[in-house]
């Protein structure tokens, strides 16, 4: 099992299990949440490795909550889960560490292209 922890921030609560299942079977230790506040309480927890946000969120935006956790953990990594096939990555989230190869277009075609992307970063 992998010992960093992920934590899933999708306002959809299907993507969100769906998504955690798959990653807990993979053997990654997962947490979720469904808006960005309540991801930012688990932030400030600490133990977060790397976040998997949706951009479309009640409240705070993905986009915000990247700009807003990363000052509470510098080290978190980032990776885009969204629905909006239009998204390009802003140049602000491009500064922050963030590609192209941290997006991911909803739906994905397979998982695993994220688990790789994961592994990659951690």
């Amino acid at each position: 099992m992998c010992t960093k922890k992920l934590l899933i921030l999708d306002d959809d609560e299907t993507i969100r299990f769906n998504m955690k299942l798959y990653l807990e079977d993979e053997g990654f230790e997962c947490t979720d949440a469904g808006d960005a506040d309540s991801a930012l309480l688990l932030a400030r927890k600490g133990g977060i490795a790397l976040s998997i946000v949706d951009l479309r969120l009640p409240g705070i935006n993905g986009e915000e909550y990247i700009k807003k956790s990363i000052v509470l953990n510098p080290e978190m990594k980032y990776l885009i889960h969204t629905g909006n096939t239009q998204y390009i990555l802003s140049q602000e989230l491009s500064d922050l560490g963030l590609n192209h190869e941290d997006v991911f277009y909803k739906p994905v075609e397979s998982f695993e292209i994220i688990v790789n992307r994961i592994k990659q970063h951690l």
